[in-house]
C-alpha cells in the first residue's frame, strides 16, 4: 500500500466489562494489499456516533498514501469542513509529500449541540499539561468559564503500547497531581502510533485529538496544552494555535491552550503549588519512562528553571550535576529563551540555585548561543552551495 490508492476505513466497537475496544482497519479497494489494523481501548463516554476521531488517527497516512478515503460510517458536518482546512494546511507545509485526498462518507444528522459543564485536557504529568490542569482546575483555577473534569493520559504515545506495567507506574506517579487539581484521570490505550506508520512530529496533534474524540460523551471540549509560545512555535509542527482547532468536529471542539506562556512562565506558575512538584514527569529519554532520569537535556533544563524560581527539584532524584549543566548541545529558540528567563529571574529573586549552578547556567546559555549560531551559519552556507551547484548543472 505504498502508492496513492482508494482506501476503505472500517471502525468496529465492542463494549466490554472495563470499557470499549475499537478496531480500526485500512484496506485498499482496487487491489489485494495487506490491510493495516490498529486497536484502541477507553473506558468513559460510550461509542461516539461519528468517526471524526478515527479519521484523525490516520490523517497523515491518508495524506501520504490515499487518493480517496471511503469511510464505512458517518462523519460530522463540522469535521468535514475542518478536514478541508487540515488538508490545505499540510499540503502547503509539505508540498509534494502530503497531498489532499477525497473523502467518501455519509454526513451524520446530529441533534442540536448542548454544551457540557466541564472540559477534557490532554495530560502526561509534564510541565505543559500540568500547567493547563492547574489553570483550569476545579479547585485552583482562576480563569472564568468551565473547568476541567478529566485529564486524558494516552498509553501508546511516549510509553510503548506493549509496556502496560510501565504505563501503570506512570499513572500511579501522576495520580497525586490529578487529585490535587480535583480531576479524574481517563486513560486511552492504542497501538496506532506504530500500527499505522506516520511522522510522529507532524501527526501527534491529530492522533491525540482523534483519541480525545472518543470521550465526546464525557465533554464537548478538549484542551491541547501548548508546547511553544505563539511567537516561537515551529512550522510545520503537529500541534499549534494555527492547527489544533481544525481537529474539531460537531461533537468535540479541540482548543489550543496557554500559547501565551513560555516554559519558564509555566514553571513559575506550577511552583506556586508545591504539592504537585514531586510528581512531575517530563522525561522521555530515560530507561524508566514512568519517572525522570534527571540527566537528559529536558530534565536538566526543567530542573534549572525550577531551582531558579525557588522551587524544589525533588521530582528528579539525586542532586543536579553541574558538569551536565555545562555539557549541552544546541537548543531550539523556545528552550533557550526560557533558560534566559530563568537566569534573569534568579538575579532578582530568591532562588535555590547555588553560585556554582548560576555560573553553569550562564555558561550553558552562552554555549547554546554559539552552537545555534554555528548551526545557522552552516545551514545557510549549505543552502547557498546547493543553489550554486544547481545553477551550474
Amino acid at each position: 500500500m505504498d502508492d496513492r490508492s482508494d482506501v476503505a476505513l472500517t471502525w468496529t466497537v465492542q463494549e466490554q466489562e472495563q470499557g470499549f475496544t475499537a478496531r480500526l482497519r485500512l484496506r485498499p479497494l482496487a487491489h489485494s494489499g495487506t490491510p493495516l489494523e490498529a486497536q484502541v481501548h477507553w473506558q468513559l463516554g460510550g461509542a461516539p456516533p461519528v468517526l471524526d476521531g478515527a479519521i484523525l488517527l490516520v490523517l497523515h497516512w491518508c495524506l501520504r498514501h490515499a487518493h480517496r478515503l471511503h469511510v464505512e460510517g458517518t462523519v460530522s458536518p463540522t469535521f468535514i469542513e475542518n478536514l478541508v482546512d487540515l488538508q490545505e494546511h499540510w499540503s502547503h507545509a509539505r508540498p509534494g509529500e502530503l497531498q489532499p485526498f477525497a473523502l467518501s462518507a455519509e454526513t451524520a444528522v446530529l441533534p442540536p449541540h448542548v454544551a457540557t459543564p466541564h472540559m477534557l485536557a490532554a495530560f502526561s504529568g509534564g510541565v505543559d499539561s500540568t500547567h493547563t490542569a492547574l489553570r483550569h482546575s476545579p479547585m485552583h483555577g482562576s480563569l472564568p468559564g468551565r473547568r476541567v473534569s478529566h485529564l486524558v493520559f494516552v498509553h501508546g504515545a511516549d510509553i510503548p503500547y506493549d509496556e502496560s506495567p510501565l504505563f501503570d507506574r506512570a499513572v500511579a506517579r501522576i495520580a497525586p497531581i490529578a487529585t490535587y487539581v480535583g480531576c479524574q484521570i481517563a486513560t486511552v490505550r492504542s497501538d496506532i502510533r506504530h500500527a499505522v506508520p506516520q511522522d510522529w512530529e507532524m501527526s501527534h496533534g491529530a492522533q491525540l485529538a482523534g483519541l480525545m474524540h472518543l470521550l465526546s460523551g464525557v465533554s464537548d471540549t478538549a484542551l491541547i496544552p501548548s508546547s511553544y509560545t505563539f511567537s516561537r512555535f515551529p512550522f510545520p509542527w503537529g500541534s499549534s494555535p494555527l492547527l489544533d482547532h481544525f481537529h474539531s468536529g460537531s461533537l468535540l471542539r479541540a482548543r489550543h491552550d496557554a500559547g501565551a506562556y513560555s516554559r519558564f512562565d509555566k514553571i513559575l506558575d506550577i511552583a506556586r503549588h508545591p504539592a504537585v512538584l514531586p510528581y512531575l514527569r517530563v522525561c522521555w529519554q530515560g530507561a524508566d519512562l514512568s519517572k525522570n532520569c534527571g540527566r537528559c537535556r529536558k530534565c536538566i533544563n526543567t530542573r534549572l528553571m525550577l531551582l531558579a524560581c525557588g522551587a524544589s527539584d525533588e521530582a528528579f532524584g539525586e542532586p543536579i550535576d553541574n558538569a551536565l549543566v555545562r555539557r549541552v548541545g544546541p537548543l531550539p529558540p523556545e528552550a533557550l529563551a526560557s533558560l534566559q528567563q530563568a537566569h534573569e529571574y534568579a538575579m532578582t529573586h530568591d532562588t535555590r540555585l547555588t553560585v556554582a549552578q548560576r555560573r553553569a547556567l550562564l555558561q550553558r546559555i552562552h554555549t547554546v548561543k554559539r552552537q545555534n549560531l554555528r548551526a545557522t551559519v552552516v545551514g545557510r552556507a549549505r543552502k547557498v552551495w546547493h543553489r550554486l551547484r544547481n545553477r551550474s548543472a
